[in-house]
């Protein structure tokens, strides 16, 4: 997964078709229309993804977990809606997997 920061949207590397979860796509929209301005801090960030602090900067590092957005000089924070689109690409990966194992 990618951070496509010309855009500022969140764009996973291999995201599942569309068509492949249509709950996914639902969650989305409500998210994007309800939260795209919301910013979460480190630990709702470990508690929404059950990832660890250390987790979240290598995949950070890699490119693959959204950046967080600068709040001063030593404060951070995600935008919620990318760590819920991250969230979504991984089940949408997991239910293309399933499916092509079927």
């Amino acid at each position: 997964m990618k951070n496509n920061a010309t855009h500022g949207v969140f764009t996973p590397k291999s995201a599942a078709p569309p068509t492949t979860a249509p709950h996914i796509q639902t969650l989305h929209t409500a998210l994007i229309h309800h939260k795209a301005t919301a910013l979460i801090r480190r630990k709702e960030v470990e508690r929404l993804t059950a990832l660890s602090r250390s987790r979240l900067y290598v995949l950070m590092a890699t490119g693959d977990f959204p950046r967080p957005v600068s709040l001063g000089a030593k404060s951070v924070a995600w935008c919620e809606v990318e760590v819920h689109d991250w969230i979504a690409a991984r089940i949408a990966a997991r239910i293309a997997d399933r499916a092509l194992a079927a």
